[in-house]
């Protein structure tokens, strides 16, 4: 089935160490028994600077957002964004990865939803600026 929308996540604990793509691909898969990290993308701190890194492959079905794994992307910054928002440095390079996204596959910005959208949850947090991540991502 083709994708034709995004799900911003977070990762919801600080990224580090115990939060990073290599945890969550590792509790995804040996304790939640999926076939691999649930996200497409995941964008997080790698030395001093922030990378948006492939997760699950893009025509791999994600395991991220209940009704959407088969037709959306999910893409999950690491931390949690329920007190702070995300450093301006993360956000501008989640933006530039999500747009990349988007002129790959079609995907128009108002087809770019927070998980909090779909499911009963407050991701991407309270404190994440959604507005002004649409406008950075052309919506």
């Amino acid at each position: 089935m083709r994708k034709n929308h995004i799900v911003i996540h977070h990762a919801d604990s600080a990224d580090g160490p115990a939060a990073n793509i290599a945890a969550i691909r590792h509790w995804h898969v040996d304790h939640l028994h999926y076939a691999d990290i649930g996200y497409h993308l995941v964008c997080e701190l790698v030395g001093a600077e922030y990378e948006a890194i492939l997760g699950r492959e893009w025509d791999r079905d994600g395991a991220h957002t209940l009704g959407h794994n088969q037709t959306g992307f999910g893409f999950c910054f690491i931390g949690s964004f329920n007190e702070a928002p995300p450093p301006d440095a993360q956000l501008e390079r989640g933006a530039a990865a999500v747009r990349m996204v988007m002129r790959t596959f079609g995907i128009p910005a108002a087809a770019v939803f927070p998980h909090r959208q779909f499911n009963p949850t407050d991701c991407p947090g309270h404190a994440f600026p959604w507005e002004r991540f649409v406008k950075m991502i052309g919506g």
